[in-house]
């Protein structure tokens, strides 16, 4: 039977690894390429194969190409740390590799499971995603990155990365599929992508059709549902939206936000600083309102707090990725800043 290589790129992935690794221990080959992570990430990949390789992260296309370059196996698997190929699965990858195909690449119905429960809906199963293929006849290529979209709940951020969108036409209750493109009540004269199609294409949430709107209202994003007196807001570039999410269209290095009992709060905090660091140097931040730009006292970055002038310093004592976040009472949490930190 041709032989299976499985690819699997890591930053920083110590306690999500092992469950990916252990599920494809019965391949070939396995090969791991980290991206100089500052945990245990290179310690629990070297128990499952000596093929771990450490290099600098040149972005997730490039990362993933340079996985496949490095195998030796007939076919290879391209995983992320956080997945896990069932048994069901493998039986399948392994009925192809025995027939030889006959296609050079085989797309698999990821499921994508939160807090413990496979989400079946939003869009989200099956999400089919090419990850079998012949050596030499798949790589990866770096789309475009239409903006990020970040979730802060109740009692912490849900979700914060990049998406990629196109308005379209989304359904969630008995009124049937709705346009999201942004030409909801005429306020745009062309379709594009919105900030609720960015929802619909991220994440798991519920909503209600407004007739009267021609938009949704946001009911549920993730495990966190509105209530009485709390409700989902929409924010853009740290400003609250004055229209619905279907109407309002992003572009690309929008910074989308969704934010629980977002009308109680005074400040949608927004966090600046630098992008890299030393090792125990210390370094300054500020802190915003990011709707008017004026300073946040009081607010808390890590274990310091800001001044009158919003400013905070403070510093990291391990090197690798750190990242960031301001707090403040009656606040929307702030974006996160990513350090990288070095000796």
């Amino acid at each position: 039977m041709p032989r299976l290589s499985v690819c699997v790129i890591t930053a920083n992935e110590e306690e999500r690894l092992r469950p990916c690794l252990e599920s494809v221990a019965w391949a070939d080959e396995i090969v791991v390429v980290d991206a100089e992570s500052s945990d245990k990430t290179v310690v629990v990949a070297r128990e499952f194969t000596d093929r771990v390789l450490v290099r600098p992260w040149p972005g997730f296309a490039a990362q993933k190409n340079f996985a496949i370059e490095q195998a030796t196996g007939d076919w290879i698997l391209s995983l992320d740390a956080d997945e896990q190929v069932t048994p069901e699965l493998r039986q399948e990858v392994e009925r192809v590799l025995r027939a030889g195909g006959p296609a050079a690449g085989y797309a698999v119905p990821r499921r994508n499971i939160f807090w413990g429960r496979w989400i079946r809906h939003g869009r989200l199963y099956p999400d089919w995603q090419l990850r079998l293929f012949r050596r030499g006849r798949g790589r990866f290529v770096e789309l475009e990155v239409h903006e990020s979209v970040r979730v802060e709940g109740p009692v912490g951020t849900i979700w914060d990365a990049p998406v990629t969108t196109n308005g379209h036409a989304i359904e969630k209750d008995h009124f049937g599929p709705q346009p999201c493109d942004g030409t909801n009540n005429g306020a745009n004269p062309a379709p594009g992508p919105t900030v609720t199609s960015a929802l619909d294409d991220t994440f798991a949430w519920e909503g209600k059709w407004t007739p009267s709107l021609n938009d949704f209202q946001i009911t549920r994003i993730g495990p966190d549902a509105q209530t009485t007196s709390k409700f989902w807001g929409l924010v853009l570039n740290f400003q609250e939206l004055q229209v619905g999410g279907c109407q309002q269209q992003v572009k690309a290095g929008d910074q989308v936000l969704f934010a629980y009992d977002l009308f109680s709060m005074k400040h949608i905090l927004k966090l600046t600083g630098p992008s890299h660091a030393r090792e125990g140097r210390k370094f300054k931040v500020k802190v915003v309102d990011g709707q008017n730009g004026k300073p946040v006292a009081g607010a808390k970055v890590g274990v310091v707090k800001t001044n009158a002038k919003g400013v905070a310093t403070t510093s990291f004592k391990g090197t690798g990725r750190g990242v960031l976040k301001a707090t403040a009472t009656q606040s929307v949490r702030s974006n996160a800043l990513v350090v990288k930190v070095k000796k």
